[in-house]
């Protein structure tokens, strides 16, 4: 899930850094916004996986 996260966190600001930049068309702000989703799923999964490893302890 690290991974995940490390992936879609690093698309998420190189879409940024296009924007930005004027690099992009109209599209990427749709793309922007579900790659800030897969951050925030992502994060909760990671966060539940140590919730429950904690719990099973």
């Amino acid at each position: 899930m690290g991974t995940v996260l490390e992936e879609a966190d690093e698309s998420a600001y190189r879409i940024e850094s296009l924007q930005d930049a004027g690099k992009t068309n109209s599209s990427a702000a749709d793309l922007q916004g579900k790659a800030t989703e897969l951050v925030a799923i992502a994060i909760s999964l990671i966060n539940t996986a140590r919730r429950n490893s904690e719990i099973g302890k």
